[in-house]
């Protein structure tokens, strides 16, 4: 199995000048991360990733707050300036005599802008930028922990048990309007050229319901397909859709293979639709 981003690590190694504390909280993430990457490697990277550069953002102003020594008064802004200029004079020359250095260190800060640059995509897309549902306000997302953890750190949370999903959907009334459950899931699926690896969910009945999202084309999962034997049935996200199949309509009702096993195609995703 992969192991975290190695660059990851460094980081927050660094940013924990304690042994034993930062021997702790690298075994937690390491833990956490195992447990993740069965699901998904490249979703339990970006949440290593994540972790890391939030820990590690923590620790330093809380680091920098408890070194920064009381001033009073302003640096003149002239004296900004000057130094500014010496150093920027200094920079210049040693690039002059150095342009072997100098290639070096601006190829590194290149690479590096691009990497951050990448991760904040993914950060972005997955946790920022705020998700098209029309029931948003009304949203809830539950987790089970364990007796004696803190339920409002998210890694004691764990996946909920079916058994205690079903319970909890009958003692909601009143409470909840209506739940649905999803897991993580990992497909091949062939389309009409070749075979491929997609990402998605396994989800139960109403789920697009819940969220006040309308398929493109065809429906959603109507309630008997959430029973064992009729729940082969997909929806298609729509960059999935336009890539392996053509964005041919008439792919609704027709089978596809999943995992080597015949599916229906009940819908389409809209354009732009994304669940975290």
């Amino acid at each position: 199995m992969e192991g975290p981003p190695a660059w990851a690590e460094r980081l927050l190694a660094a940013a924990l000048p304690d042994a034993g504390w930062r021997d702790s909280v690298l075994g937690d993430l390491h833990e956490e991360h195992a447990s993740r990457a069965r699901l998904s490697p490249r979703r339990a990277r970006l949440w290593y990733a994540a972790q890391a550069v939030r820990l590690s953002a923590r620790y330093r102003l809380r680091l920098r707050k408890k070194s920064k020594p009381w001033t009073h008064g302003r640096r003149k802004r002239g004296q900004t300036m000057a130094r500014l200029v010496a150093d920027a004079r200094f920079a210049v020359r040693g690039m002059w005599k150095r342009p072997g250095l100098a290639f070096l260190v601006v190829t590194t800060l290149t690479v590096g802008l691009a990497a951050n640059a990448a991760i904040f995509s993914a950060l972005n897309a997955l946790f920022l930028r705020p998700l098209a549902f029309s029931n948003l306000p009304r949203l809830v997302r539950l987790w089970e922990t364990a007796p004696g953890t803190d339920a409002s750190d998210a890694y004691d949370r764990s996946n909920v048990a079916p058994g205690n999903f079903r319970d909890w959907e009958a003692q909601s009334a009143g409470v909840l309007e209506t739940m649905v459950a999803l897991q993580w899931w990992d497909a091949n699926l062939r389309g009409q050229e070749v075979a491929e690896r997609v990402q998605g969910y396994r989800v139960s009945p109403r789920f697009f319901e819940v969220l006040g999202v309308s398929p493109q084309a065809g429906r959603g999962f109507l309630a008997e397909e959430g029973q064992a034997g009729a729940d082969r049935r997909v929806v298609l996200g729509h960059d999935l859709w336009q890539r392996s199949f053509g964005g041919d309509a008439g792919i609704v009702g027709r089978s596809v293979i999943v995992d080597g096993e015949a599916h229906v195609v009940v819908g389409i995703a809209p354009r732009g639709f994304r669940f975290p």
